[in-house]
């Protein structure tokens, strides 16, 4: 087997892995009850001892808006990492 498609290969296992996830992420994150230990809310006790910046931060980044932009973005780059769209695979195919 050649480096190029063991490397196609593992770029699309990995894609299918993570487009699976991100799907599972949505439908999860559609049916996530406030009061569930992996809400944010919850979770957010972990961080009683980081300063007020850090927490800002977090909070900033788990808010449910930037969440869902951030798992419909996942999707697409692994849906690109699929198809070979990606900067890394486009090398790897144009090399002679």
């Amino acid at each position: 087997m050649s480096l190029e498609i063991a490397s196609r290969l593992f770029s699309s296992c990995l894609a299918l892995s993570l487009i699976i996830q991100s799907i599972e992420f949505l439908t999860l994150s559609d049916s996530a009850d406030v009061r569930t230990k992996w809400a944010w809310s919850v979770q957010r006790g972990d961080l009683s001892h980081a300063n007020k910046l850090l927490r800002g931060f977090f909070d900033f980044i788990f808010c449910d808006s930037v969440h869902l932009v951030h798992l419909l973005l996942r999707l697409f780059v692994a849906v690109s990492l699929f198809w070979g769209i990606t900067f890394y695979s486009g090398i790897i195919t144009d090399c002679p």
